[in-house]
């Protein structure tokens, strides 16, 4: 089936509203985390926090849906446009600001909204079924995405049962879900993302440009600095009890 026919059909339509609900899930959800981090801090840079993150997720959100309604996608432009929201997210994680932040939100509730990823199933079922996406594209990136959204949960009970009992098997889930992001481009890049060299346009498009490798391996990054900080407080804490 050619792209521009099923666009056309009813299932396009459900699955599109999927991804539009997830794509409102993941920033109303991030922005209610910080909200929750910062909501008894009087300070001028929690004020500031709370006004910033919700602000970028909105704009690069909004940003990545417009992008997909009027441009069809393609891996040159796809590396950088993933790549700058990564690197800038990551070296921000670093300001005091935003460090701060991470050392209030609860790990297992960054954990636990991963399992958006499950969302990734639609790379199977209807696209690859439709026969609109490669087979070598969508079984690494549609698997992957399952298998990392089905564990979170439970990495996330995990982690607020006992956080330092389970966090090398956390670290592994971790390093798992941003291969799995990482491999997925790839695999278009080698395989084809559409079948026939067909262009992918809204709402596939949607996944790569937000909900995937940008939105998912920065989430990870974060979720990583958060628990890692959170630790080492946790760690002078006792230290400083037992002084």
């Amino acid at each position: 089936m050619l792209i521009n026919e099923y666009l056309s059909t009813t299932q396009a339509w459900w699955v599109t509203f999927v991804i539009l609900g997830t794509v409102l899930l993941v920033v109303s959800a991030t922005s209610m985390f910080v909200g929750w981090a910062v909501r008894d801090a009087g300070s001028h840079g929690d004020r500031r926090a709370l006004l910033v993150f919700p602000t970028i997720f909105v704009l690069w959100g909004g940003g990545a849906l417009t992008t997909s309604l009027t441009l069809v996608l393609e891996f040159t432009w796809f590396l950088p446009f993933a790549l700058f929201p990564i690197l800038l997210g990551t070296a921000m994680s670093f300001l005091p600001v935003i460090a701060g932040v991470l050392a209030r939100v609860p790990v297992h509730w960054m954990v636990g909204l991963q399992t958006y990823r499950i969302v990734g199933a639609v790379f199977l079922y209807p696209f690859m079924t439709s026969g609109i996406l490669t087979p070598g594209f969508s079984w690494p990136a549609g698997v992957g995405d399952v298998m990392t959204g089905m564990a979170a949960p439970f990495i996330a009970w995990a982690i607020l049962q006992d956080s330092q009992k389970w966090r090398w098997v956390f670290y592994g889930w971790t390093v798992f879900g941003i291969a799995d992001l990482i491999v997925a481009p790839l695999s278009a890049a080698i395989w084809s993302f559409g079948v026939g060299g067909q262009d992918m346009t809204f709402a596939v498009t949607a996944i790569p440009l937000f909900l995937g490798p940008p939105f998912g391996i920065l989430i990870h990054i974060m979720t990583w600095r958060a628990f890692e900080i959170q630790r080492q407080d946790a760690g002078h804490f006792a230290n400083a009890e037992r002084a």
